[in-house]
């Protein structure tokens, strides 16, 4: 090598050197500074067809992990994208009870291990009453009604569901929005694009290559930048949405702070009964469960707005208040992680599925319904 090749190579070397020294020290700052606030939670996404739509599914046969400083929790995908160690053929077995468990990141279980999530204990509480119960954990992070009422028309009734159970969040009245997936015409609902997966194509190369899927899941900085990236395209997809949302609804409306909320509503009643009359044609009872959206430390209020609570009633076989559910909780403290993005707890979880278990073994005499079980609004 000649003296010009080594000094470049030397220079080079160098260069490398300060790189690696400053991303560690970096890495090391972001550790010590902001290691309580900032969340390691990998979006494994990737594009899945359900008939004409084209949404989100959990990356199939995958193992990752999420952490913060409430914790590590390990997520196992199956071959149909759910989070679950079993893979479900479309035949249902004879002599069980399938429920499909729709949801936003509650359902999929942030922040929770994997058997302590509701469709898991829901199943555990089954099996020691005697019943055979499959529950189908089909939670995405970031689905709304609409993406959910999607993948039960397209997808989730090939697998013969008796019940499915909605958990519904508060922010899926923006998500509804957001998506730009359904609109309403004259009031009816009406679909305005078959294709909705933000970001999946931009997390496929990164979640292709080992090393940053490796940083995803270990390394704050990249967490940091990341996450920053991902809120900022989805505050603005947000924005635009609700800002051309009122006046697709009423043309020349001014887009305010009302007329969102009130399109977000309508639009939301609309995706509700829909799904309610897509369970009933096809045999399965539909459960509503209302996330208790945080607002302190040990307080929530109802996510189901007062303009939903007739539709949400109308539309189901049972309601799982968040009231009712949580109202009178032992430690209010443990309803929600302290930290991360506050979702709820295994204790949370082990309530929903308790209630739920309540409503679908209630057909049997020997079982008795809870009385946070119920249709009527508290």
């Amino acid at each position: 090598m000649t003296k010009t090749g080594k000094r470049r190579l030397a220079a080079a070397l160098m260069i490398l050197l300060f790189v690696v020294v400053f991303l560690g020290a970096s890495e090391l700052f972001v550790r010590l500074v902001f290691g309580d606030q900032i969340i390691l939670f990998p979006r494994f996404h990737e594009e899945a067809q359900y008939g004409p739509f084209t949404l989100r599914r959990l990356r199939p046969n995958t193992t990752f992990f999420h952490r913060s400083v409430d914790g590590i929790w390990r997520f196992q995908i199956n071959a149909q994208g759910f989070r679950d160690t079993r893979d479900y053929s479309y035949n249902k077995p004879p002599g069980v009870c399938r429920v499909i468990c729709l949801g936003d990141s509650h359902t999929q279980g942030f922040e929770c291990d994997q058997n302590a999530t509701y469709p898991k204990v829901l199943e555990q509480l089954a099996s020691r009453s005697g019943h055979r119960l499959e529950a189908l954990n089909t939670g995405i992070s970031g689905f709304g009604t609409a993406e959910q009422l999607i993948f039960l028309e397209q997808e989730g009734l090939k697998y013969q569901p008796d019940y499915v159970v909605l958990a519904f969040y508060s922010n899926d009245l923006d998500d509804n929005v957001k998506c730009g997936l359904f609109g309403l015409q004259n009031d009816q609902l009406i679909t305005n694009k078959l294709a909705h997966a933000p970001g999946v194509r931009a997390l496929k190369p990164i979640n292709d290559f080992p090393v940053t899927r490796w940083l995803s899941q270990h390394s704050y900085l990249y967490s940091m930048v990341m996450n920053f990236v991902w809120t900022t395209m989805k505050n603005r997809l947000s924005r635009k949405m609700a800002e051309a949302a009122p006046v697709e609804y009423a043309v020349g409306m001014t887009p305010t702070n009302a007329a969102v909320q009130a399109y977000q509503e309508k639009l939301t009643a609309a995706l509700l009964e829909r799904m309610g009359r897509t369970c009933r044609e096809h045999g399965a009872k539909l459960i509503i469960v209302e996330v208790p959206h945080r607002t302190g430390p040990a307080t929530f209020r109802p996510s189901i707005p007062p303009a939903l609570k007739d539709v949400v009633v109308s539309a189901s076989h049972a309601v799982l208040w968040s009231t009712n559910l949580f109202g009178n909780f032992p430690d209010p403290t443990t309803i929600f992680r302290p930290h991360g993005q506050w979702h709820i707890t295994e204790k949370s979880h082990a309530a929903i599925a308790e209630a739920v278990a309540a409503v679908i073994l209630a057909s049997h005499p020997s079982t008795n319904t809870s009385p946070s079980a119920s249709n009527q609004p508290p």
